[in-house]
């Protein structure tokens, strides 16, 4: 069994900035907010995937298809976000770059040498 690392961060913004608008009708609680404020995001990154924990259906879901709902049209596409909201989505997606793990010289070398050795 393989324990993974889950990161926690303050975030106190709503539930549809993390999944998407279509995940409003999963929050319709009651005597709450159809949106509810998620005080705080956990995250969890797996296989260069990254989960998103949603507190309503209590578990972590992948969030590979959220959408700004502000970019409607190529205008506002090219017009991009702010500082602040770069900072927010970073938090929820991780930096925009590709983060491959490598293997050290040694590591190499004796696999190598297991593949000739069989």
């Amino acid at each position: 069994m393989v324990v993974q690392d889950i990161e926690s961060k303050e975030y106190g913004r709503v539930l549809s900035t993390v999944f998407g608008a279509s995940e409003k009708h999963y929050a319709v609680l009651d005597d709450e907010d159809d949106d509810p404020v998620l005080e705080d995001l956990r995250i969890l990154d797996y296989r260069y995937m990254r989960f998103s924990f949603h507190p309503v259906k209590d578990r972590f879901v992948l969030s590979n298809s959220w959408k700004d709902p502000t970019w409607t049209d190529v205008k506002t596409i090219r017009a991009g976000i702010d500082g602040d909201e770069k900072e927010n989505r970073e938090l929820i997606f991780g930096k925009n770059l590709i983060d491959i793990k490598q293997k050290t010289i040694p590591q190499l070398l004796i696999d190598e040498v297991c593949t000739l050795t069989t």
